[in-house]
């Protein structure tokens, strides 16, 4: 059967480079710019899975010039530095690593959409309290 789901947040993506990179002069990088770059892309595990980001750009958006693949987010940040290469990640991730690295920001240059980040567990745990509590205490966290 259909089990209970809840919203824990959203998450928007935006674009990180090199704040040397003149793409970024404007605060806000065109979407000439975005397809013209080489890009750094997460693939996530053994398998190379690709993230809800990199699913989305490949199946609605040009072909990227994809020049370094990482394994994980908090990698993708440290090898724009010093290079024209842009990677797309979680804007709260961003403005973590924007504190000790010289990166720039960009909001996405198309519409692009926010990742949902949901929760879900057995009907049968409804009426749980410890689940409840559990529950709360990601919400405001997240």
């Amino acid at each position: 059967g259909d089990h209970p789901t809840e919203l824990l947040f959203e998450e928007e993506y935006v674009v990180v480079g090199c704040a040397k990179n003149p793409a970024f002069k404007r605060r806000r990088i065109s979407e000439e710019a975005f397809f013209d770059a080489g890009h750094i892309v997460v693939e996530i595990g053994r398998q190379a899975r690709t993230s809800f980001a990199e699913t989305h750009l490949r199946q609605s958006h040009e072909k990227r010039r994809i020049e370094m693949r990482v394994s994980s987010f908090l990698i993708a940040p440290e090898m724009v530095i010093n290079t024209s290469k842009l990677t797309v990640m979680h804007k709260r991730l961003a403005k973590m690593y924007a504190k000790r690295l010289e990166i720039a920001i960009s909001p996405m240059p198309f519409d692009f959409p926010l990742m949902r980040e949901m929760i879900q567990y057995q009907q049968s745990r409804q009426n749980d309290d410890g689940l409840r509590w559990l529950i709360d205490q990601l919400k405001q966290v997240c």
